[in-house]
């Protein structure tokens, strides 16, 4: 998003460099400090207005669309009324030294009908997260966003931090209709970045058996967190507008590790691994499970989510106060997920419980509360 006059005229020309995915190239251009609605509203809704700079520029990108032109043109990023336009940028010779990633190699390793095949990309943007959230209804379902470098990223509790060069980070835009099985889309995406990882090993014929999920939705590997996902959701016309938000350490051996240095040392020879290829790999692997996930609900993906987490058999301790005074010590067993989405428990003599985070923790195993499940009540994560 760079800073320019709002309501320029746009043009609009086929990108000659990729005719083999037929992509369309365009800068998507915010007028900020300038540009106003009618109701004299910044341009570019906060945080935008507040943090976007003149370096800040978004492109898009369409794999296989003999109607990209109508597609792109009808983004608007934020939902503002004027201030985003789109032009032709016939200066750019090449996506790669355009936006940091190969656009070409990503559309050639992604095999899905519909997600990752519109394509926003960025060196530097403040949050794609934010981006997508505040221009999903203008964007295609499906939607992917990419920014080399994000310097007001989202994280749970409002938290927001910056992102060095060599992570992946990226934004999808989801539509769900069933609200039952709304909490449950979140262990989808997480078992298809773990699966995308442990394909990336197998193709360089090795292993990562270390991949794992800690709970709610952190990636694990070799016992330190290397990624995670991000879920938020609005209801509009009767179905969700989910934005998924997933950062991935591909390539930063500090301040823990990372996925390139984890396949390093479990095979020296293996290529590594590129931004193109991970996003490519998780986007097909999601596109898998979310068609069993919509035709059958998580009981089909249950056994394959349990196998990577880091849960099965772990006792937990809660701490409950008492209406006189004082508190109590409860130990319990984590068995599974309850069909909310939350950490299924057993006390010692069989009886199940529902755990849920109080909220008041960053880490989800600190203040747990518990609820009795009821007898009829379904336990496990199908629909």
């Amino acid at each position: 998003l760079s800073q320019r006059t709002a309501g320029a005229e746009g043009s609009v020309r086929n990108a000659s460099t990729w005719p083999k995915h037929q992509v369309d190239l365009f800068a998507i251009d915010g007028g900020i400090s300038a540009a106003s609605s009618a109701s004299g509203s910044p341009g570019i809704a906060e945080p935008f207005a507040a943090k976007m700079s003149a370096e800040d520029e978004v492109y898009a990108f369409v794999k296989g669309s003999s109607d990209a032109k109508s597609l792109l043109s009808g983004i608007k990023l934020s939902g503002d009324s004027g201030g985003v336009v789109l032009r032709n940028d016939a200066e750019v010779s090449s996506a790669k030294d355009l936006v940091g990633f190969d656009v070409d190699g990503f559309f050639s390793a992604l095999s899905t009908d519909g997600l990752g095949r519109t394509l926003l990309a960025s060196k530097r943007l403040p949050s794609t997260h934010t981006l997508v959230s505040k221009s999903f209804a203008s964007l295609p379902i499906g939607t992917v966003c990419i920014s080399r470098i994000q310097y007001s990223g989202r994280g749970r509790g409002g938290n927001t931090w910056e992102s060095p060069d060599g992570c992946l980070m990226f934004s999808l835009s989801l539509r769900w209709t069933d609200g039952r099985s709304l909490p449950l889309l979140q262990y989808v995406l997480s078992l298809a970045v773990v699966q995308a990882i442990e394909e990336m090993a197998r193709e360089r014929g090795t292993s990562l058996p270390q991949v794992a999920l800690k709970w709610p939705n952190d990636i694990f590997l070799g016992g330190q967190k290397v990624g995670g996902v991000l879920c938020t959701s609005s209801y509009r016309s009767k179905a969700f507008d989910v934005t998924v938000g997933i950062g991935l350490n591909v390539d930063n051996t500090h301040p823990t590790t990372c996925i390139n240095a984890a396949l390093q040392a479990a095979c020296p020879s293996a290529a590594p691994v590129s931004h193109e290829a991970l996003l490519a790999a998780v986007l097909n692997r999601l596109h898998s499970l979310l068609t069993v996930f919509e035709r059958e609900g998580f009981k089909p993906l249950e056994a394959d989510y349990l196998h990577c987490w880091l849960h099965s058999g772990q006792q937990v301790v809660l701490e409950e106060a008492q209406a006189g005074g004082g508190v109590t010590q409860v130990s319990l067993t984590i068995q599974g997920l309850t069909s909310g989405g939350y950490l299924l428990a057993t006390d010692p003599s069989g009886v199940q419980f529902e755990l849920s985070p109080d909220g008041n923790s960053l880490d989800f195993f600190k203040g747990l509360m518990r609820r009795k499940l009821d007898p009829q009540e379904q336990v496990v994560g199908g629909r």
